[in-house]
């Protein structure tokens, strides 16, 4: 059901994000950074892996780095929230991590987007920091 993202899924993962940060577009400001990923350089550098059932549900971002896997990014609609596509995803990273030897897994989230640092929060992860990052409020976590 995951499995690495490759260039010939390009154009459905572009249109796929622009789907999943529709919600965020209209009633932003300003848009949560980095909103939509440079998904060519993920795809060259193995960090994009899509969740598929028939159709694309999901992508997550994420990679190892000094014993910590980063995850960077993930996108799931509003309407896959239920079927745990989210959840599957971290999953997927914990094992990578266990996989490359990571210690902890790392993430932030734009503050502004508040049900999912709830969400974040009720999968394991503890804040460890609040910045500004040129005008973005971050939340920063780990697990």
């Amino acid at each position: 059901m995951i499995r690495p993202a490759q260039h010939r899924d390009l154009f459905e993962i572009k249109k796929f994000s622009h789907l999943v940060h529709a919600s965020y577009v209209a009633h932003a400001t300003h848009l949560p950074a980095p909103v939509i990923p440079d998904f060519s350089r993920e795809i060259d550098q193995h960090h994009l892996y899509i969740a598929r059932i028939h159709t694309l549900k999901g992508y997550i971002v994420c990679y190892p780095h000094l014993g910590t896997y980063h995850i960077d990014a993930i996108g799931v609609p509003d309407e896959h929230k239920s079927h745990d596509i989210s959840r599957q995803l971290l999953l997927f990273a914990e094992k990578e991590a266990l996989q490359n030897d990571c210690s902890r897994l790392a993430l932030w989230n734009d503050a502004a987007m508040a049900r999912h640092i709830e969400f974040y929060k009720s999968q394991g992860f503890h804040e460890t920091a609040r910045l500004n990052d040129h005008g973005h409020e971050r939340v920063y976590f780990e697990m």
